[in-house]
């Protein structure tokens, strides 16, 4: 069949010497040899063969497809003084050097290869769809480590860039009573030696503790399924551990899984110890690694152990996530268990939604209670002993639950640690605050049950040994025996917007004894007890900021011998004021003073005191009382004003007899 040629493809009439398109313009076809444009020819459309009487160009200057008779490779169209030379489909074909015969036939080829890629889809969306309707084929091939598709399909589904192996590899994947360590661990350390990889813990039960190492990912089929048993009697310090060989441990990867103790004391569920390397800069520990969706249930000693340090090497556990995890003791008695223990060289670390709970034997009888929940502490050896000043920084808890232990939370030395939305629930007490930690707060939590000890001592959160913690908005439910307590010492406990039966310490949440010098630091509102006479104040208030003081008993303030002054007027070098006192000392941070800017009432004076101010300016106000006031006690008297019946002022005097005695009438 021959092949019909055409002038098509949406040909543009442009004009090139104005650069413009010639819109709805109407043109005639010539032949290219006409030159004067004296014979039309006549054009058809390609499709139908029905004549084209009038050839049009559009708003855009684009013309419709036509065809000349006898299929010339070129004409030429003309529209007024426009004239351009076009070239038909397989005429452009045959300047390329094709033959159109081949072209064509190749064409019409085309709607059979997409008739067989349509096909081909369908297929495919069809096989794709059988793993909907066969989940429980897919599931038991992920199930199951001694399949080569199965191991692969698990890859997969958790989406990662490597390939899969299993853990039972080289184990016996219906052994699940010998310690199978051995075996996994050569699993593991292959793929690490690999460079990394994804590592697939079948449905079952394997009794091993393991080592991660660096790019190693373990991803098991959900923590009701897969469980990494300890074996008996090990004396490794973790059922999972990381490579203790020195230098950082970095980008591990843990989930879905069971880790389950076996009655080995001194075994933790997870424990993490920074080592350092063999060469400088001698770094060590776990760094930038993440653990999600596991069960840590009844490992001894406590759940989770990330010990950071010491001082002379960067030895961190840092940049760690770790996000659902259960960490739970559901028999026995063992008053040291810790749900989450952190020590040393640990920072920027984020717990999400994890739980530590002790629930030994009897425990609801109230006699068997876990040491804490949470415990973050300067760092220390492996006897658990403090062996130094390290401490942790940048730790945050969001939703996280501490259940059944003496505390629930105890922060020694932490510098910035944030419990946001913490459920305590069950504990003797609730939070402590200890030894120098600063920047520490609880925000929106819940105290259930977490403040009585039985013993009367319990509390909802303390702050002990310069220690600095902020409650912020919480909720307290059930019995406790105090609520916010500051220790004798510099303990610095603030509670804000508490509620629900709690009573916060109104703006006063520091209470001090009388001494010398009273270390204030950060705090603006404190109260003050005791017989000792008060000289300085050591605060790192901003400049001008007040400290207001708030007296509990009968205290004496020398304006003189410290940093304390009284204002202009009070000749005093001491003023001795009464309980109930409320005393405004205003800071000059450049003279390192506080000068008494108001007080309230009941100053008792040492020694004369003296109105130096004069043209007019020396002076006492007494305002008319509407009552007399009561008698003061034995060897005083209250001088005031009243007014008699007739309206006219009285200055009156009434002594410890009770007798008013009246000294001057208004005239």
């Amino acid at each position: 069949m021959p092949i019909q040629d055409y002038f098509g493809g949406f040909p543009v009439a442009y004009n090139p010497d104005t650069g413009e398109l010639v819109r709805e313009a109407t043109f005639q076809v010539f032949a290219p040899d006409d030159l004067a444009f004296a014979t039309p020819l006549a054009i058809t459309d390609p499709a139908s063969g029905a004549p084209i009487t009038s050839l049009q160009s559009t708003s855009d200057g684009v013309l419709r497809d036509f065809r000349v008779a006898g299929d010339p490779p070129q004409v030429v169209i003309k529209s007024g003084s426009f004239v351009t030379k076009l070239t038909s489909l397989y005429g452009v074909l045959r300047e390329a050097g094709f033959d159109p015969e081949t072209v064509a036939a190749a064409a019409a080829s085309v709607p059979e290869a997409t008739a067989a890629r349509d096909a081909a889809i369908a297929a495919r969306d069809a096989a794709l769809a059988v793993p909907t309707s066969n989940d429980g084929i897919v599931e038991a091939l992920v199930s199951d480590p001694a399949s080569e598709t199965g191991v692969a399909l698990s890859a997969a589904i958790v989406g990662s860039a490597f390939p899969a192996v299993s853990a039972l590899k080289y184990g016996d994947p219906e052994d699940s009573t010998t310690d199978q360590t051995a075996a996994v661990q050569q699993v593991i350390d292959e793929v690490a030696a690999a460079g990394g990889g994804v590592i697939s813990w079948p449905a079952r039960l394997i009794v091993a503790d393991i080592i991660l190492r660096t790019n190693v990912r373990i991803i098991g089929q959900g923590f009701g399924r897969s469980v990494i048993k300890a074996p008996a009697g090990s004396t490794r310090k973790g059922i999972v551990t990381i490579d203790q060989s020195g230098g950082p441990v970095r980008r591990v990867y843990l989930s879905d899984v069971s880790i389950s103790g076996n009655g080995n004391p001194n075994q933790w569920g997870i424990f993490f110890k920074g080592v350092a390397g063999s060469i400088a800069p001698f770094d060590g520990g776990l760094w930038y690694s993440d653990f999600e969706r596991l069960r840590i249930s009844n490992t001894l000693p406590g759940g989770i152990l990330m010990q950071g340090g010491p001082v002379s090497s960067l030895l961190p556990q840092q940049f760690l996530n770790f996000r659902s995890v259960h960490i739970q003791l559901t028999s026995g008695t063992y008053p040291n268990w810790v749900g989450i223990r952190i020590a040393g060289q640990v920072g920027q670390v984020h717990f999400d939604q994890v739980e530590a709970s002790y629930r030994g034997t009897n425990f609801e009888l109230g006699t068997n209670y876990g040491a804490a929940g949470l415990y973050v502490s300067r760092e220390i050896d492996d006897s658990g002993a403090i062996i130094s000043d390290r401490y942790p920084y940048a730790l945050k808890f969001t939703t996280c639950t501490f259940q059944g232990c003496v505390v629930g939370a105890r922060l020694d030395r932490v510098q910035g640690c944030t419990l946001e939305s913490p459920w305590f629930e069950d504990n003797q007490s609730g939070i402590l605050f200890e030894q120098s930690c600063s920047s520490c707060s609880v925000v929106d939590g819940t105290f259930a049950d977490s403040g009585s000890n039985g013993a009367g001592t319990g509390y909802i959160a303390q702050a002990t040994g310069t220690a600095y913690g902020e409650i912020d908005n919480p909720t307290v439910l059930g019995a406790y025996d105090r609520t916010w307590v500051n220790s004798t010492g510099q303990g610095h406990l603030r509670v804000w917007n508490a509620g629900n039966g709690s009573a916060s310490i109104a703006n006063f949440p520091k209470q001090f004894a009388a001494a010398g010098t009273l270390v204030t630091a950060r705090e603006r509102y404190i109260s003050i007890t005791g017989a000792t006479t008060v000289t300085s104040f050591t605060s790192y208030l901003d400049p001008d900021e007040v400290l207001y003081v708030r007296l509990l008993s009968d205290v004496t303030i020398n304006g003189s011998s410290g940093n304390i002054r009284f204002p202009t007027g009070v000749n005093n070098t001491t003023l001795t004021f009464r309980a109930g006192a409320r005393l405004a000392f205003k800071f000059d941070k450049n003279g390192n003073l506080f000068t008494l800017m108001s007080m309230s009432d009941r100053v008792l004076v040492n020694a004369a005191f003296r109105i130096e101010g004069d043209s007019g300016n020396g002076y006492f106000d007494y305002r008319s009382q509407s009552a007399d006031p009561a008698a003061p006690t034995s060897g005083y008297a209250r001088l005031f004003m009243r007014t008699n019946g007739s309206g006219k002022g009285e200055l009156c005097v009434r002594f410890a007899t009770g007798a008013v005695q009246v000294l001057a009438t208004e005239p």
